[in-house]
């Protein structure tokens, strides 16, 4: 992903394949571990009970030097490395998630109920170390870099290094929830389906220096209910028309365990953001259910978007809408042949935004990396003799940069291939190309515009790569 972060504005002379990093310093190395145990009673054939439990610990320690680029006052096609460089997070996260559900089919006043109660309670812990090289050994000067070709960055740092730990952050997320959906069926032709859950959310995140002395305490909580509805008609038995509702939230903490990040003095009174999804969908199933066709309009609204002020407080001032159209086919045309295509068409907006400079600039734009068409084909035909072939497309339209700029990515079309052979009964072989014609393509692109003192940032998608892969089923 980072390794190969370009300039968002992209400079002539800057190959995709250049390293604008350190190689001898930038590294990740993560190691996962989880536990599952899954225990399940069946009273009779209408109720049953489900226990889960599942612990997961994840070890990663990651260094990264940022590709921003400095370009004032050097030469043309040249640079100064900007933002950190040889940037340390040495993270440990934990999670403990205990569910339990009821489940129950029965009848009252003459319909047909499949109800799901539960109970939820997780919790997640952070330990994160954070260090730095301190890259110094340039001659003294104005910058501790001197200036590199874009065209030719060096990768290799050269200079004296002095590694030392900034800081240190533990957090902890705790979520408690019930939950309810109940599935009924009013008559052969009309179902209704409602959803209700209850969080509690409660969250703390220390800071302390590099002396381990406690620098900073926040903690938050939340209490907050969500919602579904959804009515499906039936007209005939393989064809379905319905409509959906929804409401979730996003509170300040919620990202306290995976990136530490989220809560500070400036969010943690805060409300959470509010969520809101309406969809008109249908699903028909044709040639005896060979083939399925899926099509739905939907729109998703978010209020209470968190906005950063003039001053730097943070309010609940914004409000962004994303609606559109999927369509899909899922089909298994013949024997040999299997189809699968995806149509995606998005209006995105910000409605409203932070009574600031740039607030008022993404006022009415797109919202930034979020593509107005998008397509995704894939289809497979067996081959005689063991022999199975595939073909993939994926098309992205051009999209704004950001928000707040009408800066555009370009369109691109990406195509993949697979051939599969069937060994034997117990053995599968199978080789994939994607990016079959090797295109270059921006896959995300940072959401903070740049300067010439420090670069936006852009990521390149994957160029073009080949994957063998065996399967052993016995």
């Amino acid at each position: 992903g980072w390794l190969r972060l370009q300039q968002a504005l992209l400079k002539a002379g800057v190959d995709r394949e250049a390293y604008f990093g350190w190689k001898n310093l930038d590294k990740e190395e993560i190691e996962q571990n989880a536990f599952t145990a899954n225990f399940e009673h069946d009273f009779n054939d209408n109720l049953s009970i489900q226990n889960l439990t599942r612990y997961s610990r994840i070890d990663r320690d990651t260094i990264v030097s940022a590709s921003h680029v400095d370009t004032t006052g050097v030469p043309a096609g040249s640079y100064r490395p900007a933002g950190p460089q040889g940037y340390g997070r040495d993270a440990q996260t934990e999670m403990w998630i205990n569910q339990t559900n009821l489940r129950a089919s029965f009848e009252t006043a003459g319909l047909r109920h499949e109800l799901v109660t539960g109970v939820e309670i997780s919790r997640e812990t952070l330990d994160l170390r954070t260090y730095g090289y301190n890259l110094t050994g340039i001659p003294a000067g104005t910058t501790p870099y001197p200036a590199f070709s874009l065209g030719n960055p060096p990768g290799y740092w050269s200079g004296a290094v002095n590694k030392a730990t900034s800081g240190y952050t533990k957090t902890k997320l705790v979520d408690k929830a019930i939950y309810a959906f109940d599935s009924i069926a009013l008559n052969e032709q009309w179902d209704l389906n409602l959803g209700l859950r209850v969080d509690w959310f409660d969250g703390d995140a220390d800071g302390y220096s590099a002396a381990h002395v406690k620098t900073s305490t926040q903690s938050s909580s939340d209490k907050k209910a969500s919602s579904r509805a959804g009515l499906v008609y039936k007209p005939v038995e393989n064809g379905r028309i319905y409509v959906a509702w929804g409401n979730s939230f996003n509170p300040s903490a919620e990202n306290l365990a995976s990136t530490g990040s989220g809560l500070s003095a400036a969010t943690e009174n805060l409300d959470p953001e509010k969520n809101e999804t309406w969809e008109l969908g249908t699903k028909w199933e044709l040639f005896e259910r060979r083939l399925e066709l899926d099509a739905a309009l939907f729109r998703v609204e978010k209020t209470n978007a968190r906005e950063t002020m003039a001053d730097g407080s943070t309010q609940l001032a914004g409000k962004q809408r994303v609606q559109g159209v999927e369509l899909g086919v899922t089909g298994h045309i013949t024997e040999q042949w299997d189809v699968f295509a995806n149509y995606t068409f998005l209006d995105s907006e910000t409605l409203s935004a932070a009574n600031t400079a740039a607030g008022v600039a993404r006022e009415g734009q797109a919202l930034g990396n979020t593509p107005p068409r998008s397509l995704n084909l894939w289809t497979t035909y067996e081959l005689p003799a063991g022999w199975t072939v595939g073909y993939g497309a994926r098309y992205v339209s051009e999209r704004n940069v950001s928000s707040s700029t009408t800066a555009k990515l370009d369109a691109y079309w990406l195509h993949n291939a697979m051939v599969g052979y069937r060994v034997n009964e117990n053995l599968d072989l199978q080789l994939n190309v994607n990016n079959l014609f090797d295109k270059d393509y921006v896959e995300r692109v940072r959401q903070q515009n740049g300067t010439a003192a420090r670069s936006s940032a852009i990521e390149y998608g994957d160029a073009r790569s080949a994957i063998l892969s065996a399967t052993y089923a016995f």
